[in-house]
């Protein structure tokens, strides 16, 4: 069964109306959905529901909560920062991490970023993005909408916008010690409290500087390895990503 998004503004008395252009007509066109269907709906503060359809209208959809579903009690809080990187390639990412369920979102530039957007670009490349995560949340059954920063930062600017208090780690292939289990394991061993907040950096096609790298583990980040083999720029975030999940979740 299907979910899509409803404006909790738009959850009163047990009936929910759906008055978004694109998401009424996701429903009506694509969906085809009729009176008396039941479908899934979420309103990005965490809370799902099964809802009922009463009316199908050019302009809206309305209809009944049946019953609100219970989540489970979030164990971890994933802030990813991925560089940028060639567009097809970081629409890919943007949807995959949406799928594997992080909070947040914030893209950045590093040394290598061969990615260069201009002021006049920057809103309708986060239109687009938005519209990526919005439909992968759908589709996922998410709880949540990813939050996307709308602010794009230079590397430097980025690793000092995290605190210093959380686990904080980077993706580098150069790094043949440390496994990610192991820091995770470690941090949680200190500090046993949840939901775990985490921060991911992930580097462009080029990889990190090492100067770059150098100022992250100086500001307390842990570099991981993913293996012997060299991955994409979008490969290592949805690894990462997945990995997280799993060895918290």
């Amino acid at each position: 069964m299907s979910q899509f998004f409803v404006n909790p503004q738009n959850i009163k008395n047990g009936n929910f109306i759906i008055k978004d252009k694109d998401e009424v007509k996701h429903l009506s066109k694509v969906f085809r959905i009729q009176k008396g269907e039941k479908i899934y709906l979420f309103d990005n503060t965490g809370k799902r529901y099964l809802g009922e359809v009463c009316e199908v209208q050019k302009f809206f959809i309305s209809g009944k909560i049946l019953s609100e579903i219970k989540s489970k009690e979030k164990k971890l809080y994933l802030k990813i920062f991925p560089a940028l990187i060639k567009s097809e390639r970081f629409q890919l990412l943007l949807e995959k991490i949406t799928e594997i369920g992080v909070d947040e979102i914030l893209p950045y530039f590093s040394e290598r970023s061969v990615v260069k957007i201009s002021s006049e670009k920057i809103q309708s490349k986060l239109s687009k993005w938005k519209k990526i995560i919005l439909s992968s949340s759908k589709q996922s059954n998410s709880q949540k909408i990813p939050k996307l920063s709308e602010n794009i930062l230079k590397f430097e600017e980025a690793i000092l916008s995290v605190d210093s208090s959380e686990l904080n780690l980077i993706a580098w292939e150069f790094e043949d010690k440390n496994l990610l289990k192991d820091i995770i394991f470690d941090f949680l061993s200190k500090k046993p409290k949840f939901p775990l907040r985490c921060n991911l950096f992930t580097g462009p096609e080029g990889g990190f500087t090492k100067s770059e790298i150098d100022f992250a583990v100086s500001h307390g980040f842990k570099t991981f390895s993913l293996g012997k083999n060299i991955l994409r720029a979008e490969t290592a975030v949805i690894v990462s990503a997945s990995l997280i999940n799993a060895l918290i979740n």
